[in-house]
């Protein structure tokens, strides 16, 4: 845990599988909090999770900013693969998840609630740059998600489907706002396959 003051920085580390900030593996039991963690540049070179992979029963991101990080198959910025995971007062800016999907996030089999979080696909990228596959912002496969409060997806772009979200689990976006996205071949910010998906105060432009 750190503090606004003295940060917790992990810059241009790089995994060959998962993880290349932070990895929790086999860590079902595990209970991870990252509190004010500066995650930059960092890789996971052959599968998921640029900044930070977790499989853990429980991951906390709170007051954090996962910038420039490469999943070279899934999560760009975070890959959480069952449990849970809350993520609130944070940014995740110009990640990409090269092979597959999920720039700024994948999840699968997960309980993923967002709260007062940017997600921002391109604040430096160039603009032919895509944030990933499918689910520029957020891939969220088998679970549950929920968006809240004053969260913002902005300028994540795909080759595929989902600019902002590609949603494959039950979402309930609360009182939150997709900015303008784009996508290269299907003009749609959120693209859904399964579950249900429920809408509150969600505005789209672009």
């Amino acid at each position: 845990t750190g503090s606004s003051e003295d940060p917790i920085i992990f810059d241009a580390c790089k995994a060959f599988r998962d993880g290349g900030g932070i990895c929790v593996s086999n860590g079902n039991q595990a209970v991870v909090s990252l509190d004010y963690c500066e995650i930059t540049g960092c890789e996971a070179k052959a599968t998921s999770g640029g900044g930070i992979f977790s499989n853990a029963k429980s991951l906390e991101v709170n007051h954090s900013t996962i910038d420039s990080c490469k999943g070279n198959w899934c999560g760009g910025g975070i890959a959480v693969i069952y449990g849970t995971a809350t993520i609130e007062n944070s940014t995740l800016s110009d990640n990409r998840a090269v092979g597959h999907a999920g720039g700024g996030i994948y999840t699968q089999g997960t309980s993923l609630s967002l709260s007062n979080t940017t997600i921002n696909g391109h604040a430096n990228l160039e603009a032919a740059t895509v944030n990933a596959v499918e689910g520029g912002g957020i891939y969220a496969a088998a679970g549950v998600l929920s968006i809240s409060g004053s969260s913002v997806i902005t300028d994540c772009t795909v080759s595929n489907n989902g600019g902002a979200i590609y949603n494959a689990s039950t979402a309930v976006p609360d009182g939150s706002e997709v900015m303008p996205t784009i996508t290269n071949d299907h003009a749609a910010s959120t693209h859904a396959t399964a579950g249900t998906v429920t809408i509150t105060g969600l505005t789209i432009n672009g």
